[in-house]
């Protein structure tokens, strides 16, 4: 459970950070 929790809080942050650059690039 320890170790999806972690795999998931990673598969976030690497989503967000898609997102961010997707917004940056789109300026």
């Amino acid at each position: 459970m320890n170790k999806n929790n972690y795999v998931t809080k990673r598969y976030s942050e690497g989503f967000k950070l898609k997102i961010l650059s997707e917004l940056s690039s789109g300026k």
